[in-house]
Parts: C-alpha cells; sequence; structure tokens
C-alpha cells in the first residue's frame, strides 16, 4: 500500500535513512537546519552497497539538546555556529561510533556544507581498513580521534572564495544566527 502511494524507500532502516529532529525549520533552539543535512547526507550515502556500511546510523540534531539523538547514532552530528573572518557559518560536530548503549566520540566541527564530504571519507575509509567482525565503533575507537581530525582537518576552515560554505543547507542567503525564544532551557 504504501509502494502504491510512493511513500515506502527500499532502504529504510539503513544509512540513507539519516533521523533528524526539525531543526531551524521549527524550534527556536536549533542553529541549523538539520534536516536538509539530513537530506544531503542521504544522498551521499545511498550509493554505499556495502552491507556493513548500509547497516550504519547517521542522527543529526540542529542543536546540542539531541532530539535527532546524534549521541547513538554510528555517525552523528549537531548544530552549531562559528564566526570565521567575521562572518557567521554554520556548523557541526561530528560524533562517531555511538551506539544504543553508548555515546559516540566527538571529532571536530565542520562547516555544514562539508559534512557530507567527511562522512564520505569517513565512510570510504572504513569499507578498506575495518577487520573482520569489527564494529564501527571498535574501528572508531581503534582509529582513534586524533585519526579523523585529520582525516578531516583540511574541511574546518571553508574556503572564503566558496560562497555556499556561509548558507546552511537548503538556504539561499548567508546564514545568520537568530535565536529565538525556546521551548526548554538549553
Amino acid at each position: 500500500m504504501l509502494g502504491e502511494l510512493g511513500l515506502n524507500d527500499s532502504r529504510a532502516g539503513e544509512i540513507s535513512d539519516t533521523l533528524t529532529c526539525p531543526g531551524a525549520y521549527s524550534c527556536n533552539l536549533a542553529l541549523t537546519k538539520s534536516m536538509n543535512l539530513g537530506a544531503a547526507l542521504a544522498e551521499t550515502v545511498r550509493g554505499y552497497d556495502d552491507p556493513l556500511v548500509r547497516s550504519l546510523h547517521i542522527n543529526i540534531s540542529g542543536c546540542p539538546n539531541s532530539c535527532g539523538q546524534h549521541w547513538i547514532g554510528d555517525i552523528g552530528f549537531y548544530g552549531n555556529a562559528r564566526k570565521i573572518d567575521g562572518r557567521e557559518v554554520p556548523y557541526y560536530l561530528m560524533l562517531l561510533g555511538g551506539s544504543q548503549h553508548e555515546f559516540g566520540v566527538a571529532i571536530q566541527s565542520l562547516p555544514a556544507r562539508l559534512a557530507p564530504v567527511a562522512v564520505q571519507r569517513v565512510l570510504d575509509h572504513y569499507k578498506v581498513n575495518h577487520q573482520p567482525g569489527e564494529t564501527f565503533r571498535a574501528y572508531v575507537l581503534r582509529h582513534r580521534v586524533e585519526f579523523f581530525k585529520q582525516l578531516t582537518a583540511d574541511l574546518v576552515k571553508p574556503p572564503e572564495s566558496d560562497q555556499e560554505m556561509y548558507r546552511d543547507w537548503g538556504d539561499d542567503m548567508d546564514y545568520s544566527l537568530k535565536l529565538g525564544r525556546g521551548e526548554c532551557a538549553a
């Protein structure tokens, strides 16, 4: 029935089925549009056919409050912002190796527009370098935070010449941090 309505997804429950909070679309606490990053990441990872990669989960929150459960995703992100050369830039803190039982390890903050590149680098390395029977968390812990920081180090500061870096996913205007009255005490 869902297929007849065009509402089914053959990869539900897999890595391209990202879990996000509504983000800045409806939450006054959110710093970023997490649903749009989720869509961009889903598109990025859809081409992976490795069953181990497809079994991973990506969770995204628009702020540190974890409505998108970023701490327990194999790959997690939560929105934040930075000023780079006087301009506001939407960022996400990348976490790796989370699960239902353990929080992911914080790696570093990356510009929103470069998060898909970071995910692709991590997954490409994982495909080639994981050990037989090794969970994603064990892979992350074996390689340690410093390795993943180095793997994504060139992504930390956006290139000034690329105006897209100063925009959140789905926006056609430069990012501007607008804080509203929140729903909780965060």
